[in-house]
């Protein structure tokens, strides 16, 4: 009987010879993925001394050391056959006020620690530190949330492919009032020169009169700026261009951005090639039990992110954290037999998230590359993947990411602010009592 490992949780099926949508078929004598052993091979180790490392002459030392090295070997080739070599992981980091979020790679072991140490002092205590340089090139995988600042305006969040504001944009993300709706556009085109200038910002030259999902809404850059809007220096360059130059004939105003588009060459780039898709994530139900569900369309497949109770925070006092872990899971068809009942679906989960006790950590987000693959490869016309490491280039990654940390950003302030009521209705019953 050949077992599948399901979705890269604890359930195992024993589905026979019968293909599934997921999971890697292993057969009692078949090799293990990835390391070319077999149930016999391993049954040799077992009873063979010399290959146990058991060696009549060698020293307890030696043979504790050989025997460890085996029991390592295994190991590996048992999780590589249960696919764990397939999956992502994202370390979700953020500056104290959570503006801007980072999902890098690669650990910071700076800000793993609860209370994370100055980077000065850090530097002090660790001078051959790199933690930081991996994550300048996109080549080495990673994502970027920037949520610009302008006054008055409530401009969305922009997804980057690398680690820094300034890598390529993805997506642009717009929420909603007590975060009922997320608006996510995807498009290839806000990657173009001058689309979203360096605040952050949709320039005001690609700005759509048109109010309808795929338009874009553009920001002036303003003659007077508060201290706390985002793109300093480029305001200033703005307008100091704008003070050298004469002012256009017939009383026209000129263009805000001097980027390398003008406005007239804008007219080429339509609003499908900006803007070609557009995702919408909603909360579903917020006064029941189902509270902490999210969900949206893509593909005819049915996405739903959803608290879980099987993660847990291993560090101390990472109990509090239990209502704080999520999920995502999909609704495929099963393919009954003949004989059998009706077509029906079931959920597969592709990705998961664990929340972290540190200060400068919201925690990390484990995506399963194999699934999103055979799921792709299975349910979604036209996105066949070539090659493994060519999933993390599709579309359904992006919105896996995207509506990862939008509902991580839905959760964390619903948090905060149901924290602010009870310290606000705790203060009044002080100030009464007094």
């Amino acid at each position: 009987m050949a077992k599948v490992v399901h979705d890269h949780s604890d359930d195992i099926q024993e589905l026979g010879s019968l293909d599934v949508f997921k999971g890697t078929a292993i057969n009692d004598h078949e090799p293990v993925h990835g390391t070319g052993t077999t149930d016999s091979d391993m049954t040799t180790v077992e009873s063979d001394p010399s290959r146990c490392g058991l060696i009549p002459n060698a020293t307890a030392c030696e043979k504790g050391n050989v025997l460890c090295t085996n029991l390592e070997t295994l190991s590996t080739a048992v999780s590589e056959g249960c696919g764990e070599d397939t999956k992502s992981i994202f370390h979700i980091y953020h500056k104290r006020e959570r503006r801007h979020f980072v999902l890098s790679p690669f650990i910071d072991p700076r800000r793993e620690r609860y209370s994370p140490p100055s980077r000065k002092k850090w530097a002090k205590k660790h001078p051959d530190s790199t933690a930081d340089d991996p994550w300048i090139d996109e080549r080495n995988g990673g994502y970027y949330i920037h949520l610009p600042h302008l006054a008055f305006h409530d401009p969305p969040r922009t997804l980057r492919r690398g680690c820094t504001k300034h890598g390529t944009p993805i997506c642009l993300i717009h929420n909603s009032w007590f975060w009922r709706r997320w608006k996510l556009q995807f498009g290839s085109g806000l990657a173009e020169d001058g689309v979203i200038d360096p605040r952050g910002l949709v320039s005001q030259d690609y700005h759509d009169p048109v109010k309808d999902a795929y338009a874009l809404k553009g920001y002036p850059v303003r003659s007077w700026r508060m201290w706390c809007d985002s793109g300093k220096a480029y305001h200033r360059e703005v307008n100091k261009k704008r003070n050298a130059q004469k002012p256009a004939s017939g009383g026209v105003p000129m263009s805000t951005s001097i980027a390398s588009h003008s406005a007239a060459d804008s007219i080429t780039f339509t609003r499908k090639q900006l803007v070609d898709e557009v995702v919408r994530l909603a909360w579903m139900s917020p006064l029941s039990k189902d509270a902490r569900l999210y969900q949206f369309q893509y593909a005819d497949l049915e996405f739903s992110w959803k608290g879980t109770s099987t993660l847990k925070e291993t560090r101390r006092c990472g109990f509090f954290l239990r209502y704080h872990h999520l999920k995502l899971v999909v609704k495929v068809p099963v393919n009954k037999l003949a004989d059998e009942s009706p077509a029906s679906h079931e959920e597969h989960c592709l990705a998961k998230y664990t929340s972290s006790i540190a200060t400068e950590k919201a925690g990390t987000l484990e995506l399963y590359d194999a699934v999103i693959e055979n799921l792709l490869t299975e349910h979604v016309e036209g996105q066949h993947v070539e090659r493994p490491e060519d999933v993390k280039k599709t579309r359904l990654y992006d919105i896996v990411v995207a509506t990862a940390m939008c509902m991580i950003i839905a959760e964390w302030q619903k948090r905060e602010t149901i924290k602010t009521l009870i310290e606000l209705a705790l203060a009044g019953e002080s100030a009464i009592a007094a």
